[in-house]
């Protein structure tokens, strides 16, 4: 007796080929990521600031007293992709990324994944991918549209404008690879979502407050390396131009240890699929 005598009917759909897999799992994250309410009113609010921030520039500019001052837009740039990541991709971050793979875990996915030609390097890429376009959108979008209502304000130049802009959208790919690689590969820790959100939201607070505290008290910058946050900070500031010269910890001691940071989450969460590749 065949399959179809047993009332199975044949896919008369269209086969994509297997190097459409990791776009498959990208639009898979993504939609998962969107039926979350949470996601869904992150995005939503995080169009407030860039609002408010075109307003206090637009004041700011009127109320100089120098006229002839020109106005120099990095360091609105660098204050807007602070508020955005450290509240709008913070968020999206954690709840589509700090459980990405233990979600997956928890139901089994991976042995419905790895049945098909799906490698670990497309699923990673998928997964954490879908986190850094959401965070993109938080960060990338608001820079271009502050950058574009200066324009049309008359307030600098379109050059320096233009040049803010490209400082900013780099600043934002560096937020959203950080923020994307690091939250997924910190998922991968251990199976309990309740444990990989706590991880996260460890790695992102007590480094900083520590960090913070030791600087304030003994005038010790060193323990910043530490300190996730402060590591996309000093990177930013310094993609933006705003390092001043009194700093002593510059860009060229934070991207090394970035880039460990990213390098690890990754391997951390290469490791853990395979190994469950393997198994099943």
């Amino acid at each position: 007796m065949s399959i179809r005598d047993l009332g199975y009917r044949p896919y008369d759909g269209e086969r994509h080929p297997a190097e459409q897999n990791t776009w498959v799992i990208l639009r898979h994250s993504l939609g998962r990521a969107w039926r979350s309410w949470i996601i869904k009113l992150t995005l939503l609010f995080s169009w407030i600031p860039v609002m408010g921030f075109i307003l206090v520039s637009r004041a700011a500019s009127l109320f100089n007293n120098d006229p002839t001052a020109a106005f120099d837009p990095n360091p609105w740039h660098d204050w807007l992709l602070h508020a955005q990541w450290l509240s709008a991709a913070f968020v999206i971050a954690l709840a589509s990324g700090a459980g990405a793979i233990a979600y997956d875990l928890n139901h089994n996915a991976f042995a419905y994944f790895f049945s098909k030609p799906v490698t670990a390097v497309q699923y990673l890429v998928g997964r954490m991918g879908a986190v850094v376009v959401l965070c993109l959108l938080v960060t990338l979008l608001p820079a271009g549209l502050f950058a574009a209502a200066m324009v049309a304000l008359d307030s600098g130049t379109i050059e320096d404008n233009a040049i803010s802009l490209a400082r900013a959208t780099a600043g934002a790919l560096v937020i959203s690879i950080m923020m994307g690689v690091c939250s997924v590969g910190f998922s991968a820790l251990n199976r309990s979502r309740a444990f990989t959100f706590s991880a996260w939201v460890l790695l992102f607070f007590v480094p900083w407050g520590l960090a913070s505290l030791v600087q304030a008290v003994s005038d010790w910058p060193w323990l910043r390396l530490a300190a996730f946050p402060m590591l996309v900070s000093d990177l930013v500031d310094a993609i933006c131009d705003q390092t001043t010269e009194e700093e002593v910890v510059r860009w060229y001691h934070v991207a090394p240890v970035a880039i460990a940071l990213t390098v690890g989450s990754v391997a951390i969460a290469y490791r853990r699929i395979r190994n469950v590749e393997i198994i099943a």
